[in-house]
């Protein structure tokens, strides 16, 4: 079981964002959508057994949510001389 929580959130509540220990046993990693651009987030975790769940981890370190950086065309040469090139 994954949990997150807003670092901007007043009240800093815990918010399970994938429970899928019964169909994915052997999962390691997993991208969550569940974010807000801009706002920053800690995760725990806790793994189930054949007796119940574990305890939850220890809080991951402060970790910010981005996006990727869109296309950026390449550069066109508009000039060339002997000492320098216009893009």
């Amino acid at each position: 079981m994954l949990e997150l929580k807003n670092m901007g959130d007043q009240y800093g509540t815990w918010d399970e964002v994938f429970n899928g220990s019964d169909l994915y046993p052997d999962l390691t990693n997993f991208m969550t959508q569940n974010v807000t651009t801009g706002q920053s987030y800690k995760f725990r975790v806790k793994a189930k057994y054949k007796n119940g769940f574990t305890s939850y981890s220890d809080e991951s370190q402060l970790v910010w949510a981005c996006t990727a950086p869109s296309f950026i065309e390449p550069p066109i040469k508009t000039a060339v001389s002997k000492s320098s090139i216009s893009l």
